[in-house]
């Protein structure tokens, strides 16, 4: 997105929004094989740049923070594999991409 990201973690079917101000916010996956692939009914599958599509287009489309703070999405969604590693106060997020997201339980991330 033009500021941040959003990351679906499957182990708690929860999509995470990195803001690019450095906080993050999870909301539920909801959206479910057989629901429309495009949640925002001004939107179409044409339309550039790409509208998020599933869950991620579902917490875009109705959560107006979201959608203000994270803006236009840049490019298409795309999978990777990764691994986490839960602390007292947090947890870290290590991709097969050789990146690592450090989520704080004060909201912010880096």
């Amino acid at each position: 997105f033009e500021n941040g990201r959003m990351l679906w973690q499957q182990n708690t079917g929860q999509i995470l929004v990195l803001f690019g101000n450095g906080t993050w916010g999870a909301y539920d996956d909801t959206w479910v094989d057989g629901d429309p692939l495009y949640a925002c009914p001004e939107s179409s599958p044409s339309e550039s740049p790409p509208t998020p599509v599933r869950g991620f287009g579902r917490v875009w489309c109705s959560v107006t923070s979201v959608r203000d703070g994270l803006g236009w999405a840049t490019l298409a969604e795309r999978g990777f594999s990764a691994w986490v590693q839960y602390f007292d106060y947090g947890w870290i997020l290590h991709t097969d991409e050789e990146k690592n997201y450090v989520f704080y339980s004060t909201g912010e991330w880096e």
